[in-house]
């Protein structure tokens, strides 16, 4: 199975990504990865840069990275917008899959900024309905919606969503589930809201995405696990780079030393 790298913070991400586009692409090359996504919050000002870096790294070295251009939204449940207090803003996870969907994203994109910022870019139920075609959708991090819920202690919430996100993009609608090492509130850590979301895996959608957290030299390391349950199909895989200071890629090994059992 190839690996590509799908859920990736750059320093486009302001106060949340120090990733720089050039040096992520080149490292990708070394790799022997043949494809690289950005995941920016809320914007797409990365596109130009990757699409330049991985014609680069083909005009130099013949080896073709392909660019996935993507971004993390701010999703609302608010149809109508408001703007009368801060609003409760979810991430979501968005590729495009084909040049269709690229343009969709980019439609999508402009208008959470140009009609709809409000403290962040909004991107409404509404909007995904309309500019779904041609985009994959992730369920993002614990900030997704759908992990919010679970640590609410609303499972059926959760549930609920996994089937509005799935009716929305069929088959490439995916649950992102990660472990970093964090606690978070309810009780639960990493590992125990991956089981969670594992559970709505099973209910609700066809297949999911596992990563691991890896520290070495004071770098930010991620590892991506593809997990094959019963019924479900494999997926291509993706992480999310993050951490303070520069994020290093590293080779396929799996290294759970610093995981425990």
């Amino acid at each position: 199975m190839s690996f590509a790298h799908l859920h990736v913070h750059t320093e486009y991400s302001l106060l949340d990504g120090s990733n720089k586009i050039t040096e992520y692409v080149s490292r990708v090359k070394e790799l022997g990865m043949t494809a690289a996504a950005i995941t920016d919050h809320g914007v797409m000002s990365g596109v130009p840069e990757l699409c330049d870096a991985c014609a680069a790294v083909e005009k130099e070295t013949g080896k073709k990275v392909k660019p996935i251009y993507g971004c993390e939204v701010y999703f609302t449940t608010d149809e109508t917008l408001a703007r009368d207090g801060k609003p409760k803003l979810y991430h979501l996870l968005l590729l495009a899959k084909t040049n269709e969907g690229y343009h969709n994203l980019v439609r999508l994109v402009s208008e959470s900024h140009v009609d709809n910022f409000y403290y962040k870019p909004r991107t409404t139920l509404g909007m995904l309905r309309e500019y779904h075609e041609g985009i994959i959708c992730q369920s993002a991090c614990v900030q997704g919606i759908i992990p919010q819920n679970i640590l609410d202690g609303n499972f059926d919430e959760a549930e609920r969503w996994a089937r509005i996100y799935q009716d929305i993009f069929g088959d490439d609608f995916y649950i992102e589930i990660q472990d970093h090492g964090l606690d978070f509130r309810g009780g639960f850590n990493d590992r125990t809201l991956d089981e969670q979301l594992g559970q709505v895996f099973s209910l609700s959608v066809d297949a999911f995405l596992r990563s691991f957290l890896i520290i070495e030299h004071g770098l930010c390391n991620l590892k991506l696990v593809c997990d094959d349950l019963p019924g479900s199909s494999i997926v291509s895989v993706g992480v999310e780079l993050l951490g303070a200071g520069n994020c290093a890629l590293k080779g396929s090994r799996l290294d759970r030393s610093v995981l425990g059992d």
